[in-house]
């Protein structure tokens, strides 16, 4: 299993993923990974900085390809001030202790949110089942909006300017959620049938203020609402 973390010097904001493979993919799928979070950070001066290994690199010069073309896609007028990268010492983990330290953090609750919900459901989940790349995202999102530095503010509050307002709900947790009332999925029986359905917490979407659910039929479904 492949892991990516990317974390913010400045912020602490940090990011977790399951990846298909190391480095640079056909789908750009790593890449585009790192490029959303530097979005979403905000940052017109960016250095991203990794490791020596070649995968990385390269996976890192296709991020800074993808963060160029995306901010100029989103508003012709704004330019990135700034965007270079930086290589670590050779053999050297030391001199990219920032990333070092939020992998530490990664695995530590991580592997506590894991054994918690083995415990809970009561069987062992293995590191391959398909919930636990949900549950990496989420332990990164619980850290942002969770841990506060000396200044008293979390990671999140420092980007977004504003504390994190969702309730947070505890990972595979059972809830009711509105269904849409416009859309192509909005009242499926009808204006009599029921307004709530049954699904499973899977974490935040950081970008848009709504709940992430898996329903009993395998779907991924987003509402702002849940009981």
């Amino acid at each position: 299993i492949k892991c990516l973390l990317v974390r913010c010097f400045e912020s602490k904001n940090i990011f977790a993923h399951y990846v298909p493979v190391k480095g640079a993919d056909e789908d750009d799928y790593a890449a585009g990974l790192v490029s959303a979070a530097v979005l979403w950070l905000g940052h017109i001066e960016v250095i991203l900085k990794g490791d020596n290994e070649k995968a990385l690199q390269a996976m890192i010069e296709r991020a800074m390809h993808l963060l160029r073309v995306k901010v100029s896609e989103a508003d012709p007028q704004v330019t990135l001030r700034r965007l270079t990268k930086e290589n670590s010492a050779p053999y050297d983990s030391q001199s990219n202790g920032g990333t070092e330290v939020g992998v530490m953090l990664i695995r530590g609750f991580f592997r506590a949110l894991k054994l918690c919900l083995g415990a809970h459901v009561g069987t062992y989940i293995p590191v391959s089942h398909p919930v636990l790349p949900w549950l990496l995202e989420h332990t990164a999102f619980l850290l942002n909006v969770r841990s506060r530095r000396s200044d008293g503010l979390t990671q999140w509050a420092r980007v977004r300017g504003r504390p994190f307002g969702l309730q947070v709900i505890g990972f595979g947790e059972g809830v009711f959620f509105n269904r849409p009332v416009k859309g192509p999925g909005a009242q499926p029986e009808g204006n009599m049938g029921a307004v709530q359905s049954e699904g499973i917490f899977l974490g935040h979407n950081r970008s848009v203020n709504t709940y992430i659910l898996g329903t009993r039929d395998g779907r991924k479904v987003a509402s702002r609402s849940v009981t």
